[in-house]
Parts: C-alpha cells; sequence; structure tokens
C-alpha cells in the first residue's frame, strides 16, 4: 500500500484511529489513510469557529476508541471535538471555560498579549463519562495533593544516562526508551513504586536495515527513525511497536523482531526521520 502526499503533511501530528491512519494538519488538508478501503487516502475535515476560519490546532489524540481534537480560539476558552465513527464532520463534546482556574492562578495569563498560558497533555474518557476529565500543565503548578519527586533514570554499563528517545504507557506499564547504537536500544519499564526502571525488551534492528539499508545516513551512520509506540497485549508475547522508516510505518514485534509494514507514504523526495512526540497507535476501531 502507498500513496503520495505533500511535503508540508507533518508527520508528528498523527493516530492511528478506527482503522485509518490520521494525520492532522491545521493549515492544509488533513488527511486519512485507511489501511482497508478501497480509496485509501481520503481528506478530513477541520473544525471550523463560528465566523468560519479553521480553529487554531492544538490536541489530537484518543481515549477509549474516541478520537479528539481541541481547538483553541480564546485565552481562556476552548472547544473539545470528537470524529464521527465515519469521519464525515467533527462534533462539539466539551466546551472548556478555564476562568475560574486563571482566578486562582491569574499569572497563567501573560501580560503581553494576554494569551493564556498552559500545556494540554491529555483528554482522559471514562467509563463514566461524567468522571471523563483532562490534564493540563500551568506555571509548574500539580495537583495539592501530589507530591514532586525525583524519578531515576536508566543508565548505560558505562554510568552514563541513556539519550531520552521515548516516554509512554500501555496498558499500565509505563516505557522509556535510551537509545546507546545506530541499531540497537533498549525499552525499560518502570516499577510501580517508581523505585527503578528495568530492563523489558532489547531491540536490535539489523534484520530491519538489510530490508531497508538507507536507513543509515552514510554521513554519520545514524539510524534515521522515528519511534511512535510501545503497544502491550494481554499476551506479552504479541506486544510490539510502531515505527516510521523512510516514509515507511513499520509494525515490529518486541519479543522476536518479525516485522510488517502497515502503509507506504511515497514522498517526492527523501527526508530523514526525527525522534519526536508522537500519537498513539489504536488498532481497534469502535
Amino acid at each position: 500500500m502507498s500513496f503520495i502526499v505533500p511535503i508540508v503533511v507533518d508527520f508528528k501530528r498523527g493516530v492511528f484511529w478506527n482503522g485509518a491512519f490520521v494525520r492532522f494538519n491545521s493549515v492544509f488538508s488533513s488527511l486519512y489513510f485507511k489501511v482497508d478501503a478501497k480509496e485509501k487516502v481520503q481528506k478530513m475535515p477541520t473544525p471550523l469557529r463560528n465566523d468560519g476560519r479553521q480553529r487554531l490546532y492544538m490536541y489530537l489524540n484518543e481515549s477509549r476508541d474516541h478520537l479528539h481534537h481541541v481547538g483553541v480560539y480564546g485565552t481562556s476558552k476552548f472547544d473539545i471535538y470528537k470524529m464521527r465513527i465515519d469521519f464525515s464532520r467533527w462534533f462539539m463534546k466539551y466546551h472548556v471555560y478555564l476562568d475560574s482556574i486563571i482566578l486562582a492562578f491569574p499569572k497563567m495569563i501573560d501580560p503581553s498579549d494576554q494569551s493564556c498560558r498552559f500545556a494540554l497533555h491529555d483528554i482522559i474518557r471514562e467509563e463514566d463519562d461524567a468522571k471523563s476529565y483532562m490534564v493540563f500543565h500551568i506555571l509548574g503548578k500539580v495537583d495539592a495533593k501530589e507530591k514532586v519527586q525525583k524519578m531515576p533514570t536508566p543508565l548505560r554499563n558505562d554510568g552514563r544516562q541513556r539519550l531520552y528517545m521515548y516516554l509512554n504507557e500501555s496498558r499500565d506499564h509505563l516505557h522509556h526508551v535510551g537509545v546507546y547504537g545506530t541499531s540497537k536500544f533498549d525499552i525499560y519499564k518502570m516499577r510501580i513504586d517508581f523505585s527503578r526502571w528495568f530492563m523489558k525488551y532489547h531491540v536490535d534492528l539489523d534484520s530491519i536495515i538489510l530490508a531497508f539499508p538507507k536507513m543509515i545516513d552514510p554521513s554519520d551512520q545514524s539510524c534515521r527513525f522515528a519511534l511512535h509506540d510501545i503497544i502491550r497485549e494481554e499476551d506479552d508475547a504479541k506486544s510490539y511497536m510502531v515505527f516510521h522508516i523512510l516514509g515507511k510505518v513499520i509494525q515490529c514485534n518486541l519479543n522476536d523482531l518479525t516485522f510488517n509494514m502497515i502503509c507506504n507514504f511515497s514522498r517526492c523526495r527523501d527526508f530523514k526521520c526525527g525522534w519526536s512526540d508522537s500519537y498513539h497507535y489504536i488498532k481497534k476501531s469502535c
């Protein structure tokens, strides 16, 4: 499976949801790649403001198989949209006013431009929607019931810290990836008491490099790929990771390192992959 996409599509912003690989862009056309459909690549609508203009892109992710988008349009107000299962339109699920929080933390407002300074981390849908919530960060504040503590960092055999590449969770397991070579890295899991990391998987990409030798940058021998997600299955033998190399999205088993290509994004020119934040790969549809 392959298709050509414009150079402006941002491959750092996406999520696999409802059988489709969604790439969202607030300026240019947003696309979704339907893996098992005849017409694979289709445009996706963008939520509009009341004046007909597009909303500023802030957040795209899923929770409990609901795909959410957040568009900011004021210093203290934003809407949380949910996508219909058929990809036909977004509808407003929640309208958020931060005025009461700003009263508690007035320094959230930047006096130079009256913008509201905060970072939205996640929208969490609970089985009982009345208990659904969002998590965001303002001015270094955390919940008053929480305690800020240092967390250990995985070390290499020579005692040096590993280069940070990935931090996320799956099935209530917190994973960290430390890179230490062009084709090898460890996947660590945090103990439930936050006391230490231990190595859960050791990954060697040599077999994948044999299949895709252009992964190796000849200028510095670095391995060009972007790790999107680590997915833990109930049967750990089926756990896998999803990563992007040279326009191809690869699924690789974490235990035997067998792999297959999910989809192929043909580009009009070669490009290098960076390591960056991304969104959960969701295999099942609603």
